[in-house]
């Protein structure tokens, strides 16, 4: 985090001792917290990065191997053009159709999609088509997530590190909503690895009713994640060239 947003969040933390905080202010400084935590944690993790895990059957896992993958993923996401990546995001859309959990569900639950990711939009519009409730998630603190009913685009605004958030709308308890899964890399097991931060591994640990379906380019399909013992897989990994199961 830099310097100029640790000055607002010492300004704002005197303003609210001081005179107390507007509706607005809360906000930016709720954002401000979770982002400086999650830097804390980033700056945390890169130090460890050198260090292996021993699980309980074993195996070893290095810290350092996600990071690299995540890494190659990036650099091959930036080389990916925007035409390129809505044309692969629809033959995505076309699969995700077709499956019998999402004609089934009654609500689906979203992510909204932030550079360059597969696009869900027309995921969105297409549940509220065919009269589906649909939810998306919300940073509602450190490494916590909600999900958030959503009915219209114009309830997202940028939040948590810009990627859009709904600012309002009711919040959503479907244990058994379909749930989408964005992720950076994937293997042929569906082994997952994620930004980092963990905010799926920790819903998905606590809501495992959901059915599961993870959306991801073939560039983003590696030889190998290393699992970790809390990790929680999707059941279903879906590129615009084929399902993984």
């Amino acid at each position: 985090m830099d310097a100029k947003k640790i000055q607002r969040i010492n300004e704002l933390a005197r303003k609210s001792k001081q005179e107390g905080l507007t509706p607005s202010e809360k906000e930016e400084q709720r954002m401000l917290r979770v982002e400086y935590i999650a830097s804390v944690r980033m700056n945390l993790k890169a130090q460890l990065d050198n260090i292996d895990i021993q699980q309980e059957d074993g195996t070893i896992v290095n810290l350092a191997e996600k990071k690299h993958i995540r890494k190659q993923i990036f650099e091959k996401r930036k080389e990916l053009t925007q035409e390129q990546a809505e044309q692969d995001s629809r033959e995505i859309c076309k699969k995700v159709f077709a499956l019998s959990q999402f004609q089934k569900a009654a609500c689906v639950y979203a992510y909204v999609d932030y550079n360059k990711e597969v696009c869900t939009r027309e995921i969105i519009e297409k549940a509220w088509e065919m009269g589906k409730r649909v939810a998306v998630p919300k940073v509602t603190g450190p490494g916590t997530m909600k999900y958030y009913y959503l009915e219209s685009f114009e309830q997202l605004k940028p939040g948590y590190f810009q990627i859009p958030e709904p600012v309002w709308g009711k919040e959503a308890e479907e244990e058994d909503a379909f749930l989408i899964v964005p992720g950076v890399a994937f293997d042929e097991n569906r082994h997952r690895a994620g930004y980092g931060q963990g905010f799926y591994d920790r819903y998905l640990a606590s809501h495992r009713k959901h059915p599961t379906a993870a959306v991801a380019f073939e560039f983003q399909i590696v030889k190998e994640v290393p699992a970790e013992a809390t990790d929680v897989f999707p059941d279903l990994v879906i590129t615009e060239k084929r399902v993984i199961q």
